[in-house]
C-alpha cells in the first residue's frame, strides 16, 4: 500500500479541482495495490456535508476495475436507512449510472438494530468504564459491529471531521464505532457523552444531565442513546432535589412546524418558523447575536471560559 499521509491543500477560499482530487487518489491508492481485493467504502449519510460523491467516483475510477469487489456502506449509526434515490444523491450519480456504470457496486445501509446483521466482538469491562467516567457508573459494554465488514479485505473511510456533541468529533474511527456498530456500544457511547457533560423523544422531553442522574432508578432502563440526545439540548445544568426545579445552562427554542403544545410538553421553547428570516440575524455580533449557518459542523468556545469549561471565571 502507498505510504500515508497524502495531503493536498486548496488555495484560500477555493476548492480543489476534480483533476487534482483524482491525482491525490491515484497517489494514495495505486490500482495494483487493490488487484483482486474486496474493497468496502464507508461513507456518511446525508447529515454530513462533504464531497462524498467526488471521492466515491474518483476511487471507483482508480481501483474499481482492478478490485474483485467494490461496495459502499452507509455509516448510519441509529439514523434511518437511506432509500435508493437518496443514496444516489449522496454519491453524486443518477439512477441510470447506478444501473450501468456502477451496476456491480452494492450499496449497503447499516442495520444497527438487526441482531442478525451484527457480529459480537466482546465486551469493554466495567472497570474500564468506571475509569472513563470518573466513577460515575460502571458496566460491561457489549461491542457489536456490522458483520458485512468481514466480507472485505480493505475498508476505506470517506468523510469529514466535524465537532459533535457525542464524545468529541465525528469522523475517523467513529465511522466504525458508532457508525456501523450495534445498539450496546451505540447507546453507551451517547450516554457517556452526556455523563461527562459534553456540551427523541416525546415521553421524556429534554433535560439537563443532573435531572436523569438524580433519578437514575427511574430512567436507567430507557435507551441510553435517547437519554443522551435529550441532554444534548440542555447539557449542563442543575436539578434541585428540594424544590424540584430544573435549571438548564441554556434554553433551546425550536423554529419549527411542530405544534407549540408539543414543544412545551418536551421542555423546549417554540417559535413559528414562518416568522424567522435568517438574514435578520446576520452581522449582529455587536449586539450579542451570532448566526452560524452550519452550526452542526463548526465548533466555538468562549474566549473567557467559565469554571465548568476549565477556565478561571466563576
Amino acid at each position: 500500500m502507498a505510504v500515508a499521509p497524502h495531503r493536498l491543500v486548496a488555495p484560500g477560499g477555493r476548492s480543489l479541482a476534480d483533476a487534482a482530487v483524482a491525482q491525490l487518489v491515484a497517489a494514495a491508492c495505486p490500482a495494483n495495490d487493490y488487484r483482486d481485493r474486496r474493497v468496502l467504502l464507508i461513507i456518511p449519510d446525508g447529515t454530513r456535508t462533504a464531497p462524498v460523491g467526488l471521492m466515491f467516483q474518483a476511487l471507483f475510477a482508480q481501483i474499481g476495475s482492478t478490485a474483485q469487489k467494490f461496495d459502499v456502506m452507509l455509516a448510519l449509526g441509529t439514523h434511518p436507512p437511506m432509500p435508493a434515490d437518496a443514496i444516489n444523491q449522496r454519491v453524486g450519480i443518477t439512477a441510470e449510472q447506478r444501473a450501468s456504470i456502477y451496476k456491480d457496486v452494492e450499496f449497503i445501509n447499516h442495520e444497527w438494530n438487526n441482531p442478525a446483521a451484527l457480529r459480537d466482538l466482546g465486551r469493554i469491562p466495567a472497570d474500564e468504564i468506571r475509569a472513563l467516567t470518573g466513577g460515575l457508573f460502571a458496566m460491561d459494554v457489549p461491542v457489536h459491529v456490522n458483520q458485512r465488514l468481514f466480507d472485505y479485505d480493505q475498508l476505506i473511510i470517506i468523510g469529514p471531521v466535524f465537532p459533535h456533541e457525542v464524545v468529541g468529533f465525528s469522523g475517523g474511527n467513529k465511522y466504525l464505532f458508532p457508525g456501523v456498530a450495534g445498539p450496546g456500544i451505540l447507546n453507551f457511547f451517547h450516554w457517556l457523552g452526556a455523563v461527562v457533560t459534553n456540551p427523541m423523544i416525546k415521553r421524556l422531553g429534554y433535560h439537563c444531565v443532573q435531572y436523569f442522574l438524580k433519578q437514575w432508578d427511574k430512567f436507567k432502563n430507557e435507551p441510553w442513546g435517547t437519554l443522551a440526545h435529550s441532554t444534548h439540548g440542555h447539557g449542563i445544568g442543575t436539578d434541585d432535589e428540594q424544590t424540584g426545579i430544573e435549571t438548564p445552562r441554556i434554553r433551546v427554542t425550536l423554529a419549527t412546524g411542530i405544534p407549540e403544545a408539543v414543544c412545551q410538553k418536551i421542555n423546549l421553547g417554540y417559535r413559528d418558523w414562518r416568522t424567522i428570516k435568517q438574514e435578520d440575524f446576520a452581522h449582529r455580533e455587536a449586539e450579542g447575536i451570532f448566526l452560524e449557518p452550519k452550526a452542526g459542523e463548526r465548533l466555538y468556545h468562549l474566549r473567557d471560559q467559565p469554571a465548568w469549561a476549565g477556565g478561571a471565571l466563576s
